[in-house]
């Protein structure tokens, strides 16, 4: 190829980038993802509504930091997308990070680099636990989640397990 063919063929794939991020598509997936705040995006602005996850795969082909945290989106925040076939590379990582044994690269992107935006207590299957509670308990653990900034009442009962036995250990 010479040189003039090759600076066009490159000239007409970085236009091609340029129109598919001003997509409503695009904009949309990194817009919520920039709410969920997993990426930087400046100049593109938040979205709050779900976002389909065929978009969210196709947009990953245009920007690679999607595809690096959409594993982790996945498995933590399930609700930010709209999932009606999961694809089979996925649903392997996805099952490997809820069983704490990420092994498999998703598209190109290691395990290492998905699982970092992993939150720490995130990493392993939990089990299911049932237990009784009077209603106050129930209102003091909603309003530690609210201090503590956690997401879950499971994540208050985590923590307060963690200062009990660090407490314990210390007197013994």
């Amino acid at each position: 190829m010479k040189k003039n063919e090759l600076i066009k063929k490159f000239q007409k794939k970085a236009l091609a980038l340029r129109n598919a991020k001003k997509t409503q598509r695009y904009l949309r997936v990194v817009g919520k993802l920039k709410r969920a705040k997993l990426i930087d995006a400046p100049g593109v602005p938040d979205y709050g509504g779900p976002v389909e996850l065929n978009d969210v795969l196709w947009a990953g082909k245009i920007e690679p930091r999607i595809l690096e945290v959409l594993p982790t989106l996945i498995v933590t925040r399930p609700k930010y997308l709209r999932v009606y076939q999961t694809p089979e590379d996925l649903k392997t990582v996805t099952d490997q990070i809820r069983a704490g044994k990420a092994t498999t690269h998703f598209r190109g992107v290691a395990p290492k680099d998905y699982c970092k935006w992993l939150p720490e207590n995130a990493l392993g299957s939990s089990v299911l636990k049932t237990i009784r509670m009077r209603p106050e308990e129930i209102q003091m653990i909603r309003n530690l989640k609210s201090k503590l900034g956690v997401r879950s009442d499971s994540d208050v009962i985590r923590k307060g397990l963690e200062l009990l036995n660090t407490a314990t250990m210390k007197k013994s």
